[in-house]
């Protein structure tokens, strides 16, 4: 049903901008495709791809554990107090911050430093798509357009276990589940 209702919303976007914006001169793709099929999880990501001239995407990981048969939330993951948010917002701040030195564009940094650019874009995780790669190791999945600018696509952030496994949920899928 929460797959169902992601893939209606990507297609009322599309009869939205068919409607309103480009008088029938638009198109979508709309494509899934397996992310990971382990023991103990099954990832399905559903993209969606809307051309208007330009185009823009837009991706949601759907995680399935398989024991459970539930779809996985990003908070089932974490032991409730733990500080979760704050650890990996640090180290997604601290991979920004490499990034820009290697000469990537983020809001709120290099470039975009002006006091007439936009604000920092990125001040905590809240909301964010995710997934596991094929290591187990989380990764949190950023918008287009949402902390860098849209030719940088759906910017992704490996979070290494050293800062995921100190508040793991018990017996979870970051604490050495079987992912």
């Amino acid at each position: 049903e929460e797959i169902e209702g992601y893939i209606e919303a990507c297609t009322a976007e599309f009869w939205r901008y068919f409607a309103q914006k480009y008088n029938g001169y638009v198109g979508e793709d709309l494509t899934s495709s397996v992310t990971s099929d382990g023991e103990r999880i099954f990832t399905v990501a559903v993209e969606c791809t809307i051309n208007a001239g330009s185009s823009f995407t837009c991706r949601r990981h759907f995680t399935i554990d398989k024991k459970t048969g539930e779809i996985v939330t990003f908070e089932r993951l974490f032991r409730e107090g733990s500080g979760y948010r704050e650890a990996i917002s640090a180290e997604i701040g601290r991979q920004i911050e490499e990034r820009v030195e290697r000469g990537d564009f983020y809001y709120g940094y290099g470039i975009f430093t002006s006091p007439v650019d936009l604000e920092m874009a990125f001040k905590a995780i809240d909301g964010q798509d995710f997934y596991f790669d094929e290591e187990g190791r989380l990764v949190i999945v950023f918008e287009e357009g949402e902390i860098a600018p849209n030719n940088m696509g759906m910017p992704t952030f490996v979070i290494p276990a050293r800062v995921t496994a100190p508040s793991a949920a018990e017996g979870g899928l970051l604490e050495g589940g079987e992912v």
